[in-house]
């Protein structure tokens, strides 16, 4: 018994039934054609004796070769009307093939380009985000006093943004120096003074560079100028290049750590 419940003599029985003998097939044909040869030999031999005989009997199959011919050629006419429809058949299949890749090729190109759009829109969005991000990260140093010490400007600033830390001050060419250079964190509301040392006497408004890590661990520098006229401090959009710390425009730097 096997998995399905059959017995072997069953599967072998249905497997002899559903294949029959090939060779025994051939080999009934091939008698019957020499059994019908045979007859034909003997039936012309016995009762058509002289070839004239033979002869008009022959003549007797004429119009049945004829009729056969007309057939055949009738035939013909039919296989080749029956092939030019089919033709026709597959130049209109072929058509519709060629519409359908076009309907595709149209889709593909709308879908590449909606795909194209979300991803302008989600770079665009991203961007929003992220400057966003750094505009709510960035220093907001504000004036609240300044002051004169050993013939040098003091000027006392507030930050009102985020925590600031790694902090360093770097001054331009028409500063001396500043002080302080450093400062390992500026927290958010804190105070603080900048002492700056110019070549000159009076005090013009000055710019100075602000290095710094914001509270998303993110190194960046900003533009301060200190309008000491107006008293004011206000960062710096653009500009040229400044004490080689900033791009072209004087566009903020940044870089992730």
């Amino acid at each position: 018994m096997n998995e399905d419940g059959a017995s072997e003599p069953a599967l072998a029985e249905v497997e002899e039934v559903s294949d029959p003998p090939v060779g025994r097939i051939v080999g009934l044909i091939a008698l019957l054609a020499l059994l019908i040869l045979y007859s034909y030999y003997r039936f012309v031999t016995c009762w058509l004796p002289t070839w004239l005989e033979r002869a008009q009997f022959g003549d007797m199959f004429g119009g049945t070769n004829a009729l056969f011919s007309g057939l055949a050629l009738a035939g013909v006419v039919a296989a080749i009307w029956l092939q030019r429809k089919e033709l026709a058949l597959q130049r209109l299949e072929l058509r519709e093939t060629r519409r359908e890749l076009a309907r595709t090729a149209v889709a593909q190109i709308k879908s590449a380009n909606l795909i194209e759009e979300q991803y302008k829109l989600a770079r665009l969005t991203t961007q929003i985000a992220e400057a966003e991000s750094y505009a709510r990260t960035a220093p907001d140093l504000r004036w609240v006093g300044e002051g004169f010490s050993s013939g040098k400007y003091q000027v006392r600033l507030k930050n009102l943004g985020e925590t600031l830390t790694d902090v360093e001050f770097k001054h331009t060419v028409a500063l001396t120096r500043l002080v302080p250079n450093k400062l390992p964190v500026i927290y958010k509301g804190e105070e603080f003074n900048l002492v700056a040392s110019f070549p000159t006497p009076h005090t013009p408004p000055f710019d100075f560079g602000l290095s710094f890590t914001d509270i998303l661990f993110r190194s960046r520098i900003r533009r301060f100028t200190v309008d000491t006229g107006s008293r004011a401090i206000y960062s710096v959009p653009e500009g040229p290049y400044f004490g080689g710390i900033y791009g072209p425009q004087g566009e903020e730097r940044t870089t992730e750590t």
